[in-house]
């Protein structure tokens, strides 16, 4: 394989093959018939075909190319000839299809699939993460670098609502509002036709007795006081004859001896 140059007011022609899009594409160097202040004239051999400026960096006094043509490509006119501003050139090419550039790395392109990036083919390393899904817990669920198809969800859980979560703890940006239940209370503890909750049961019924108002008369034998809740209106009697003048002398009633 040959190439075209311009060095010294001399031009070369020469045919080379380009691998591109599709395969292999004919591509022909361009005779180059001027370049002056920084202006490159080539020869238009076919207005159908696109043309580019290539740089080689191992020429002397030339420029590195940066991998984007510096614009220069796809060139394309009905003219004989075409002067286009470069600064130091190694050759033109022209082929029928135009010229592919891009800024694709292997990582960008999903894993499988091939693109071409400045005509040269790249096979992609993107994980394909497809329809990955994800289930929330305590700890953070890292998202793996890669592609996601658009089918994966992060689960949802419809028991997720206020009255399953305890007061005073926000689960998932859900406040709750069950109140913890304590307590060590036993049925008979708690008044009857009342329920209650402790730490190991809920809903439970009370069953001590409701006495209410309970009224007791004092006599000569103890009276039994009823079990259960007494509302506080009860009493037991008085009397206010209860005085020591009205016992007899060496006899003591409820603790008031008698004169």
């Amino acid at each position: 394989m040959s190439k075209g140059n311009w060095f010294g007011g001399r031009a070369v022609v020469a045919v080379i093959i380009a691998a591109g899009l599709g395969g292999a594409i004919s591509a022909r160097a361009q005779d180059i018939t001027g370049f002056r202040n920084g202006y490159i004239t080539f020869t238009n051999e076919n207005p159908a075909l696109y043309y580019r400026i290539e740089f080689k960096p191992n020429l002397i006094g030339s420029e590195e190319w940066d991998g984007t043509f510096r614009g220069l490509r796809n060139i394309q006119s009905s003219q004989p000839e075409i002067t286009v501003p470069v600064g130091v050139f190694y050759r033109v090419v022209g082929r029928a299809a135009p010229w592919v550039a891009g800024t694709a790395l292997a990582t960008d392109i999903l894993t499988g699939k091939t693109a071409y990036v400045n005509d040269e083919e790249v096979t992609g390393t993107m994980p394909n993460q497809a329809d990955r899904g994800f289930m929330p817990g305590t700890a953070h669920v890292p998202i793996l670098a890669g592609y996601y198809d658009g089918s994966g969800v992060v689960t949802g859980d419809a028991a997720l609502v206020t009255g399953n979560i305890r007061s005073g703890v926000t689960l998932f940006g859900v406040d709750g509002t069950v109140l913890q239940a304590s307590g060590d209370a036993a049925a008979a503890d708690v008044l009857t036709g009342r329920s209650f909750s402790r730490v190991d049961a809920v809903d439970l019924e009370g069953t001590m007795p409701n006495v209410g108002q309970a009224n007791m008369t004092p006599g000569t034998a103890a009276q039994a006081i009823p079990q259960g809740y007494h509302d506080g209106t009860g009493s037991v009697a008085g009397d206010t004859d209860l005085v020591a003048e009205n016992i007899k002398v060496g006899a003591t009633i409820f603790g008031v001896e008698g004169t």
